[in-house]
């Protein structure tokens, strides 16, 4: 097919015929062309661009370029976003660790003064069982004076 010839298509989207481009100009002018019916030309000066063409190159180099530095400008901005919100994740953390060595402090103070309360308690209650015996023994006659 050469270059210059140019497809018809009816109203439902399909090609109905070819013709050169002297019929297509016809049938747009005349008032036996159906309604809807369009032309469409492949090509303006018979020639396709070929992938040899330098054009084609450079624009290929220059879309590889903008992707890629697409993909390091979102990547670097990644980047930086996360170490951002992870550095204040670490501060937070490290709030938080201080809360906990705090509370650890004030546990600790709070188990010192328990453990002073049961030793007096203990204390009281090996008292309180040497007069529970002697008067037992001295009640029983077990006592020895």
């Amino acid at each position: 097919m050469r270059a210059d010839r140019l497809r018809l298509r009816d109203a439902r989207g399909q090609f109905r015929r070819e013709a050169s481009l002297h019929r297509c100009q016809q049938y747009r002018i005349s008032a036996a062309c159906p309604p809807l019916v369009f032309c469409t030309q492949h090509s303006d000066n018979e020639e396709v661009i070929e992938l040899t063409e330098p054009q084609v190159w450079v624009l290929i180099g220059v879309f590889t370029a903008a992707f890629f530095g697409m993909i390091g400008i979102v990547t670097t901005s990644l980047n930086r976003t996360m170490n951002a919100r992870f550095e204040g994740m670490n501060s937070r953390f490290e709030s938080m660790n201080s809360r906990f060595e705090t509370m650890d402090a004030r546990f600790a103070a709070m188990e010192a003064r328990v453990d002073a309360k049961f030793d007096i308690i203990s204390v009281k209650l090996e008292n309180m069982d040497r007069d529970i015996q002697a008067l037992s023994r001295h009640v029983f006659g077990t006592d020895p004076r």
